[in-house]
């Protein structure tokens, strides 16, 4: 984007984005800068049309992140008007919306912990399409991850053993994110805390879990491996043995061995 451009760019969310506004017109002004910065001549796709429920502006990178940088800024300084703007924006059904409203309350300070987890069960259950409850989980516990940690990782078990399935799904959609973050290495939290949901015998749980486990084993393989082979010596199943048995090819050549003769034994 040239200068003149960029200049423009900045101008323009500088006076549309007034954090004094109301967060009716905060909202608005939001989707008419997204218009203005929409990509109309992107045209998906039939299968991309399937896969993605929701509708995209599908503004530049450029003009996401400074949108970004300022709703950050605006959570920061004004957390209790960014907690109304954010519940107004995610009212949008378009991906850019979502993401921004998940951007804002991952931005707020710790004081908002309870209504930040509030909002994260609240919007996940919401929408059935996978990107947004992806950002949402991403974008949305941006603060809380790196702050307040051990805290999150209750909910996060609580939601896994609440026994209630759309729980079950967001908390383990939730650890998927942790698994992701190159911060976060407490490996054996996410062991224990996903050891059961294989039984669950549900295939779109296993699918995140595979997820989960792929991750686990790019980053600590031995850890992962031996966690495996411990679970299923200590405990035999027919459903672990499958789980493992579709996780071993992530591993080097040494840890799949160890695990094959695992399972044979």
């Amino acid at each position: 984007m040239p200068a003149i451009q960029l200049e423009r760019l900045l101008l323009q969310i500088k006076q549309f984005l007034d954090p004094t506004l109301s967060p009716k017109q905060f909202s608005a002004n939001l989707i008419e800068l997204l218009e203005v910065h929409a990509n109309l001549s992107y045209r998906p796709g039939t299968e991309i049309q399937i896969k993605n429920i929701i509708q995209s502006y599908k503004p530049g990178p450029l003009v996401m992140y400074h949108l970004q940088n300022k709703l950050t800024s605006i959570s920061q300084s004004n957390p209790h008007q960014a907690l109304l703007f954010a519940d107004q924006i995610w009212q949008h059904d378009f991906l850019e919306t979502k993401q921004l409203a998940a951007v804002m309350i991952g931005a707020l300070p710790l004081e908002n912990f309870s209504e930040i987890s509030q909002r994260l069960e609240t919007w996940f259950h919401s929408t059935s399409d996978k990107q947004v409850r992806y950002y949402l989980l991403q974008l949305g516990t941006t603060n809380i991850r790196k702050n307040h940690q051990k805290d999150w990782l209750k909910i996060i078990q609580d939601w896994v053993e609440s026994g209630d399935l759309q729980k079950i799904h967001l908390g383990i959609n939730a650890i998927e994110i942790l698994a992701e973050d190159k911060s976060f290495e407490n490996y054996p939290v996410i062991y224990s805390v996903t050891d059961h949901i294989v039984e669950l015998k549900k295939d779109n749980f296993t699918n995140i879990l595979i997820k989960i486990y792929q991750a686990t084993i790019s980053r600590a393989p031995n850890e992962t491996a031996y966690f495996l082979q411990h679970s299923l010596l200590s405990a035999p199943t027919e459903q672990k043995i499958k789980f493992i048995r579709r996780c071993i090819n992530f591993f080097p050549p040494e840890q799949q061995k160890k695990l094959r003769n695992a399972i044979k034994s």
